[in-house]
């Protein structure tokens, strides 16, 4: 169910189960995070302005308000008895998507915004930035190069390589 094409904002309800009213006129503005201890905005920074049409707000007593737009609550988290929703009327950061994987017990591989992808065997990386990065396995192994074949880490749940930004490492993993 949408906005769109289900029905308005009960509709959005029905989704997400928090309570949500919809504002009149376009309006301007970006995200104000209320609540900076939360798993999810622990690490957001500023938000881009952006305008909507039409806006929503958050209206519902039992969520939880983490930021605001216009003054109005527009990110915002509600916890059921087995699930958690949350929603934005903001368009997503990578530090808000960094921050829900965090609330969402998603494990985080690589906290500096590179290029990253993993599988069961590999790891790839490729920087954006210079610097440390630091990369937090599942479970402890032995990590190599996998064109060197040098090890970078034996049996750690985290390794750590200073690399240039443009650089791009493919490493085995070996449990």
């Amino acid at each position: 169910p949408g906005y769109l094409n289900e029905g308005g904002v009960e509709a959005m309800k029905s989704l997400t189960g928090i309570g949500l009213s919809q504002s009149a006129g376009e309006r301007q503005g970006n995200l104000r995070i209320q609540t900076k201890n939360h798993p999810i905005t622990r690490h957001t920074g500023e938000f881009a302005s952006f305008t909507i049409q039409p806006g929503f707000e958050v209206s519902d007593p039992s969520a939880t308000v983490l930021g605001t737009f216009s003054g109005a609550p527009a990110l915002a988290v509600r916890e059921f008895d087995d699930w958690r929703s949350v929603y934005s009327l903001a368009p997503l950061t990578k530090e808000l998507l960094q921050g829900l994987c965090d609330y969402a017990g998603v494990h985080v591989y690589l906290r500096s915004f590179d290029v990253f992808n993993a599988n069961h065997d590999y790891l790839l990386l490729h920087t954006s930035s210079p610097g440390e990065k630091t990369v937090t396995l599942r479970e402890p192994a032995i990590v190599q190069d996998a064109f060197s074949q040098r090890i970078i880490s034996r049996d750690a749940a985290s390794f750590t390589e200073p690399l240039p930004a443009g650089a791009t490492r493919l490493y085995r993993l070996n449990p």
